[in-house]
Protein backbone atom coordinates (compact mmCIF):
# COMPACT_ATOMS: atom_id res chain seq x y z
CA UNK A 1 0.00 0.00 0.00
CA UNK A 2 2.92 2.37 0.55
CA UNK A 3 3.43 2.91 -3.19
CA UNK A 4 -0.18 3.91 -3.77
CA UNK A 5 -0.70 7.40 -5.15
CA UNK A 6 -3.93 9.33 -4.63
CA UNK A 7 -5.42 12.11 -6.73
CA UNK A 8 -6.85 15.21 -5.05
CA UNK A 9 -10.37 13.94 -5.79
CA UNK A 10 -9.65 10.63 -4.02
CA UNK A 11 -8.18 12.39 -0.98
CA UNK A 12 -11.17 14.73 -0.81
CA UNK A 13 -13.56 11.79 -0.99
CA UNK A 14 -11.72 9.72 1.61
CA UNK A 15 -11.44 12.53 4.16
CA UNK A 16 -14.56 14.53 3.25
CA UNK A 17 -12.68 17.76 2.65
CA UNK A 18 -12.88 20.17 -0.26
CA UNK A 19 -10.08 20.62 -2.77
CA UNK A 20 -9.64 24.21 -1.62
CA UNK A 21 -9.09 22.99 1.95
CA UNK A 22 -6.61 20.41 0.74
CA UNK A 23 -4.67 22.95 -1.31
CA UNK A 24 -4.76 25.46 1.56
CA UNK A 25 -3.23 22.84 3.89
CA UNK A 26 -0.45 22.38 1.36
CA UNK A 27 0.19 26.14 1.17
CA UNK A 28 0.15 26.46 4.97
CA UNK A 29 2.50 23.44 5.30
CA UNK A 30 -0.08 21.52 7.34
CA UNK A 31 0.76 18.63 5.02
CA UNK A 32 4.07 18.00 3.25
CA UNK A 33 4.65 19.43 -0.20
CA UNK A 34 2.85 17.34 -2.81
CA UNK A 35 4.79 16.02 -5.81
CA UNK A 36 3.31 16.34 -9.26
CA UNK A 37 3.31 14.01 -12.23
CA UNK A 38 4.34 14.79 -15.80
CA UNK A 39 0.93 16.43 -16.38
CA UNK A 40 1.47 18.69 -13.34
CA UNK A 41 -1.25 16.83 -11.39
CA UNK A 42 -0.81 16.48 -7.64
CA UNK A 43 -0.22 12.90 -6.47
CA UNK A 44 -0.55 12.28 -2.75
CA UNK A 45 1.43 9.49 -1.08
CA UNK A 46 0.97 7.47 2.09
CA UNK A 47 2.95 10.20 3.88
CA UNK A 48 0.22 12.70 2.94
CA UNK A 49 -2.52 10.26 3.92
CA UNK A 50 -0.93 9.90 7.37
CA UNK A 51 -0.63 13.68 7.82
CA UNK A 52 -4.24 14.30 6.77
CA UNK A 53 -5.37 11.31 8.82
CA UNK A 54 -3.82 12.77 11.98
CA UNK A 55 -5.50 16.10 11.34
CA UNK A 56 -8.86 14.54 10.56
CA UNK A 57 -8.63 12.16 13.54
CA UNK A 58 -9.15 15.09 15.90
CA UNK A 59 -12.13 16.31 13.86
CA UNK A 60 -13.69 12.84 13.86
CA UNK A 61 -13.25 12.53 17.62
CA UNK A 62 -15.08 15.80 18.16
CA UNK A 63 -17.88 14.76 15.78
CA UNK A 64 -18.14 11.37 17.50
CA UNK A 65 -18.44 12.97 20.95
CA UNK A 66 -21.13 15.31 19.66
CA UNK A 67 -23.09 12.47 18.00
CA UNK A 68 -22.75 10.33 21.11
CA UNK A 69 -24.08 13.14 23.29
CA UNK A 70 -27.05 13.69 20.96
CA UNK A 71 -27.59 9.91 20.56
CA UNK A 72 -27.51 10.19 16.75
CA UNK A 73 -26.87 6.55 15.83
CA UNK A 74 -26.60 7.13 12.06
CA UNK A 75 -23.95 9.78 12.64
CA UNK A 76 -22.08 7.45 15.01
CA UNK A 77 -21.98 4.74 12.32
CA UNK A 78 -20.85 7.23 9.65
CA UNK A 79 -18.10 8.61 11.88
CA UNK A 80 -16.98 5.12 12.95
CA UNK A 81 -16.75 4.09 9.31
CA UNK A 82 -14.79 7.22 8.36
CA UNK A 83 -12.40 6.61 11.23
CA UNK A 84 -11.96 2.94 10.28
CA UNK A 85 -11.20 3.85 6.65
CA UNK A 86 -8.81 6.58 7.82
CA UNK A 87 -6.95 4.07 10.01
CA UNK A 88 -6.83 1.45 7.26
CA UNK A 89 -5.47 3.87 4.65
CA UNK A 90 -2.96 5.06 7.25
CA UNK A 91 -1.58 1.49 7.43
CA UNK A 92 -3.42 0.43 10.59
CA UNK A 93 -5.28 -2.76 9.71
CA UNK A 94 -7.42 -2.57 12.86
CA UNK A 95 -9.60 -0.32 10.70
CA UNK A 96 -10.57 -3.43 8.73
CA UNK A 97 -11.58 -5.22 11.93
CA UNK A 98 -13.80 -2.28 12.88
CA UNK A 99 -15.48 -2.43 9.46
CA UNK A 100 -16.53 -6.02 10.12
CA UNK A 101 -18.77 -4.83 12.95
CA UNK A 102 -20.38 -1.86 11.22
CA UNK A 103 -23.99 -2.39 10.13
CA UNK A 104 -23.23 -1.18 6.60
CA UNK A 105 -20.42 0.32 4.50
CA UNK A 106 -20.71 3.27 2.14
CA UNK A 107 -19.91 3.01 -1.55
CA UNK A 108 -16.84 5.20 -0.90
CA UNK A 109 -15.40 2.71 1.60
CA UNK A 110 -16.17 -0.27 -0.61
CA UNK A 111 -14.53 1.40 -3.60
CA UNK A 112 -11.33 2.07 -1.64
CA UNK A 113 -11.21 -1.45 -0.24
CA UNK A 114 -11.61 -2.87 -3.74
CA UNK A 115 -8.80 -0.65 -5.06
CA UNK A 116 -6.42 -1.80 -2.34
CA UNK A 117 -7.40 -5.45 -2.90
CA UNK A 118 -6.89 -5.11 -6.66
CA UNK A 119 -3.41 -3.68 -6.11
CA UNK A 120 -2.43 -6.39 -3.62
CA UNK A 121 0.00 -8.77 -5.38
CA UNK A 122 -0.52 -11.69 -2.96
CA UNK A 123 -4.06 -13.02 -3.43
CA UNK A 124 -3.55 -15.48 -0.58
CA UNK A 125 -2.03 -12.99 1.87
CA UNK A 126 -3.74 -11.77 5.04
CA UNK A 127 -4.44 -8.24 3.77
CA UNK A 128 -6.25 -9.43 0.65
CA UNK A 129 -8.15 -12.13 2.56
CA UNK A 130 -9.20 -9.68 5.30
CA UNK A 131 -10.47 -7.17 2.74
CA UNK A 132 -12.48 -9.87 0.97
CA UNK A 133 -13.90 -10.99 4.32
CA UNK A 134 -15.04 -7.46 5.17
CA UNK A 135 -16.61 -7.04 1.72
CA UNK A 136 -18.32 -10.43 1.97
CA UNK A 137 -19.80 -9.61 5.37
CA UNK A 138 -21.08 -6.29 4.04
CA UNK A 139 -22.58 -7.97 0.97
CA UNK A 140 -24.44 -10.43 3.22
CA UNK A 141 -25.99 -7.49 5.05
CA UNK A 142 -27.39 -6.45 1.68
CA UNK A 143 -28.27 -2.84 2.32
CA UNK A 144 -26.29 -0.32 0.27
CA UNK A 145 -25.97 3.34 1.15
CA UNK A 146 -24.32 6.48 -0.14
CA UNK A 147 -21.68 8.15 1.99
CA UNK A 148 -23.26 10.98 3.95
CA UNK A 149 -20.24 13.16 3.21
CA UNK A 150 -20.17 12.72 -0.57
CA UNK A 151 -22.67 11.98 -3.28
CA UNK A 152 -21.44 9.50 -5.82
CA UNK A 153 -23.32 9.77 -9.11
CA UNK A 154 -21.56 6.98 -11.00
CA UNK A 155 -21.94 3.31 -10.16
CA UNK A 156 -18.77 1.49 -9.23
CA UNK A 157 -17.68 -1.56 -11.23
CA UNK A 158 -15.32 -3.87 -9.35
CA UNK A 159 -12.04 -4.71 -11.13
CA UNK A 160 -12.15 -7.98 -13.12
CA UNK A 161 -9.75 -9.66 -10.67
CA UNK A 162 -12.20 -9.09 -7.81
CA UNK A 163 -15.33 -10.12 -9.75
CA UNK A 164 -13.79 -13.46 -10.79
Amino acid sequence: MSKRRYTPAEICEIFAVSKSTLFRWEQEAVIPSVPRDEKNQRLYTSEHVRAISRRQGDVLRRRYDSALHSEDLDALVDISEANALRKFLDGDNTGLKTMEYLPRLSDCTIRHLLRVAAEEPDRTGPLYCNIIQVLSLDAKRGRRRESSETSLNTPFQAPAEIRA
